[in-house]
């Protein structure tokens, strides 16, 4: 049986690579009986899902700011026009 320690270890090492079966039965053994080891694994996989969900709202904005004044100006026209429509 794996420690705390040992259990907080492969949570994190799990959100940057694959583990092994050995490791992976011992941490799913371990998060099965540890409340506070289960509360920490399910903390981990909510900031790593913050961070993709940062790092695409980035990429979104680094894309947006490569467009050419022309396509920008078309963009928000369009927009625009959509929004009267609606009203």
């Amino acid at each position: 049986m794996l420690s705390c320690k040992d259990a907080s270890r492969l949570a994190s090492q799990s959100q940057d690579r694959r583990l092994g079966l050995r490791e992976k039965i011992g941490l799913r053994l371990h998060l099965w009986i540890c409340d506070r080891c289960r509360i920490f694994f399910q903390q981990l996989r909510m900031i790593r899902h913050a961070c993709r969900r940062i790092e695409e709202s980035e990429e979104m904005h680094a894309h947006a700011a490569a467009l050419s004044p022309d396509a920008k100006a078309r963009i928000l026209q369009e927009l625009r026009s959509k929004q009267d429509d609606a009203h």
